[in-house]
């Protein structure tokens, strides 16, 4: 037995990933069901959203990093989470092997491994801090390999 409202389906068994279970009226981005609810694709987006400035919030108490930082690892992020909805996947549920494609098709797509080694570290640091605060049971960015880059000649030196 389904149910239909507007783009959302509901099901009587909805995976987990799905559910939480906080009562419909707490939001109309939610359908609920037996006091289940399910989160539509813009509430999870928003949520993931909301993770990352949790995130960024802590880095700058923890850490002070600069505003440029801070700025880059948001934006690297958002990132990661449009790429990651546009498939239908979400920081819950993310795996390695996600995160490997998403690497892959930064490389095929032809972007300088120096911005893809940056965003590899902030999607590091964002999910060692989401397995940290035990939002998440494992960091699925453990086993990411780095990007191989280019040696640069110190700036006092020139190529003669």
């Amino acid at each position: 037995m389904s149910l239909t409202k507007g783009s959302l389906r509901l099901f009587k068994f909805v995976p987990d990933e799905f559910v939480t279970h906080l009562p419909p009226s707490c939001n109309s981005n939610y359908l609920g069901y037996n006091g289940a609810v399910l989160i539509s694709k813009e509430a999870r987006v928003e949520q993931d959203l909301a993770q990352i400035e949790q995130f960024l919030d802590a880095l700058w108490l923890e850490r002070n990093l600069a505003e440029n930082t801070l700025s880059a690892y948001r934006r690297d992020l958002t990132m990661v989470v449009e790429w990651l909805h546009h498939r239908g996947l979400s920081l819950a549920s993310v795996s390695g092997e996600d995160l490997q494609s998403l690497l892959a098709e930064r490389q095929t797509g032809g972007y300088k491994a120096t911005s893809t080694a940056r965003l590899l570290s902030a999607v590091r640091r964002f999910f060692q801090h989401l397995y940290r605060e035990k939002i998440r049971p494992d960091d699925p960015s453990a086993l990411l390999a780095s990007p191989k880059l280019p040696q640069r000649l110190p700036k006092d030196l020139s190529e003669a």
